[in-house]
């Protein structure tokens, strides 16, 4: 099983830039030819949100398997266990946010 601790393990592991050890923004078609079908389970130590077109298959979070048909919409909280197969490539957005970002920034304003 994967493990990533924070942001830009991930993008060293798919072998792409970060822009902000916090946050991530993505589209799935600029990172699609490295990300499989099938991926196998990961643990993120962050947040993960992800809209996703064009998938067909499963989504196993947690202890929860969701079927999927032409899209899903789905949240990952750290610590959380994941995993997907799809029988095409997928479209979309992923965001991937650290918990970090709320103390940084949002807790300097309370």
């Amino acid at each position: 099983m994967k493990y990533f601790e924070n942001i830009n393990d991930v993008n060293e592991y798919f072998k792409i830039e970060s822009k902000h050890p916090l946050i991530d923004i993505r589209r799935y078609s600029d990172i699609i030819p490295l990300i499989p079908n099938k991926i196998e389970p990961i643990i993120f130590d962050f947040y993960k949100i992800s809209f996703v077109k064009n998938f067909n298959g499963y989504l196993e979070y947690g202890k929860t398997k969701f079927s999927g048909i032409n899209g899903v919409l789905y949240f990952v909280e750290p610590g959380q266990k994941y995993s997907c197969t799809s029988t095409r490539q997928w479209e979309g957005y992923q965001i991937l946010i650290h918990p970090d970002i709320y103390k940084k920034y949002l807790s300097e304003r309370s």
